[in-house]
């Protein structure tokens, strides 16, 4: 695993935005997804618990227990690894080779680098041993270590559309994870994709997926409740104050 030094890009450049996140090669989607939530709901509880430090390294504040904080200090060298591309790098025949990052993407609306992202998700990996341990993870665990506040989990088929908008209504962030299979065509299956509105009228919600978007695309779509719901094992929620 290589390193690659983003300490010339902006932590955060024009507000911390849900849009600003997008899932890397860690296959921390579940994070991904809470850190969206938080954005849409309470952009200043991330803003507040990133310090940036005179020495151009930041601290996050986590909360992993009941009553307990804990600062981690990250720098801004970011994980990335070796590829081999199939068009050549000097123009010339055979294969070329690239780096590639592996941390949570972070980019504005214009499309300008953000590392906050990128900085939360090292220090939750490092909070928990590396990035291959955060690998596969609780949105629970994660939405309640980001808040320091209790999450509840509740089934899928239990939930109706009212009773998502009533969560949203009271500030709380809610992420909806898979079953370990989906419909075809239906959403992506062992993934997290936080809820960003609630249309009940239409009986609708406005999910995103956290995979990084390409270029021109933001992974934002209108779902039927009824259509997706058995696709989703459980819908996880919490305050963030």
């Amino acid at each position: 695993v290589l390193g690659v030094d983003r300490s010339g890009d902006a932590i955060v450049r024009d507000g911390v935005d849900p849009g600003d996140v997008g899932q890397g090669a860690v296959a921390d989607c579940y994070l991904a997804a809470a850190l969206i939530g938080l954005a849409r709901q309470d952009p200043a509880l991330l803003a507040e618990r990133l310090r940036r430090n005179p020495n151009g390294t930041a601290t996050i504040t986590f909360s992993p227990g009941s009553g307990v904080t804990a600062g981690v200090t990250v720098t801004a060298t970011l994980p990335a690894r070796r590829v081999t591309t199939s068009v050549p790098l000097d123009g010339g025949g055979g294969r070329g080779e690239a780096v590639q990052e592996i941390a949570m993407d972070g980019d504005n609306a214009a499309g300008q680098p953000e590392l906050w992202p990128a900085l939360y998700e090292k220090a939750y990996a490092r909070l928990h041993g590396g990035y291959p341990a955060i690998a596969f993870g609780s949105a629970a665990a994660a939405l309640r270590t980001l808040t320091g506040l209790p999450v509840s989990r509740r089934a899928a088929r239990a939930t109706s559309v009212v009773d998502l908008t009533a969560l949203l209504d009271r500030g709380e962030v809610v992420v909806l994870t898979t079953r370990t299979r989906t419909r075809p065509g239906g959403l992506v299956a062992a993934h997290a994709y936080p809820v960003l509105a609630v249309d009940a009228a239409r009986g609708r919600l406005l999910l995103r997926n956290p995979w990084d978007p390409a270029p021109g695309e933001d992974n934002v779509r209108w779902y039927a409740w009824s259509q997706v719901v058995t696709d989703v094992h459980a819908v996880v929620h919490g305050s963030t104050r």
